[in-house]
């Protein structure tokens, strides 16, 4: 099992969103992007380098996230 914070685990651990705290100021979480198969350039690359093509499924599902993670981006940013 990878250790976060190691060099295997590196490229799947993203930028931190947010922290959580409990009522009395300790911190309770840490939220970070994950993304399990590498960024999304990677995906997109390793799919390129097998000479395969990426469905339109496949494009509109990385859209749809991406999508997403802006929208969650911009709440959490408008919190602060």
């Amino acid at each position: 099992m990878p250790v976060p914070g190691t060099a295997k685990d590196d490229r799947r651990l993203g930028r931190l969103l947010c922290v959580t705290r409990r009522d009395d100021g300790v911190v309770a979480n840490l939220v970070t992007e994950f993304a399990p198969l590498g960024s999304l350039n990677d995906v997109l690359a390793n799919i390129e380098e097998q000479d395969e093509k990426a469905t339109s499924d496949v494009l509109l599902s990385c859209a749809m996230q991406t999508l997403d993670f802006l929208h969650l981006t911009a709440v959490l940013s408008a919190r602060e």
